[in-house]
């Protein structure tokens, strides 16, 4: 009777993790917003501005050479809290003709960046 409950624990516990990562990482078609972004970084931002050509800059020349690569217009904190498990989540929002996935990849590129996923 034991072995039975833990083979069908561990079958239940794998079934849920796979519908968990099946849908985490459902990216395909309209599974996620065009034109935005999430991404965790290293360091918070502390100056972020609009300049008059409506690209956002910060005070990192590396989210700087994003913004003005992929025309990134929104910067925001994802949650307005102080919490550490949401001080570095921000949304990125950019034209919809460029690719969320290209986006992604090239933020995931940067040493800065702890994660990036598209915005669902």
């Amino acid at each position: 009777m034991k072995k039975k409950f833990i083979i069908s624990l561990c079958g239940t516990t794998i079934m849920l993790i796979s519908a968990i990562t099946s849908s985490i990482f459902a990216i395909e078609g309209d599974a996620y917003a065009p034109g935005r972004a999430v991404i965790k970084v290293t360091e918070t931002f502390s100056q972020i501005i609009t300049s008059a050509d409506g690209i956002i800059e910060t005070e990192k020349e590396w989210f700087n050479q994003l913004a003005n690569q992929y025309g990134i217009y929104t910067l925001k904190k994802v949650y307005n809290s102080n919490r550490e498990i949401f001080r570095y989540l921000y949304i990125i929002e950019f034209p919809e003709d460029f690719s969320v996935l290209d986006v992604c990849e090239d933020f995931n590129e940067k040493d800065e960046i702890v994660s990036v996923f598209p915005d669902s």
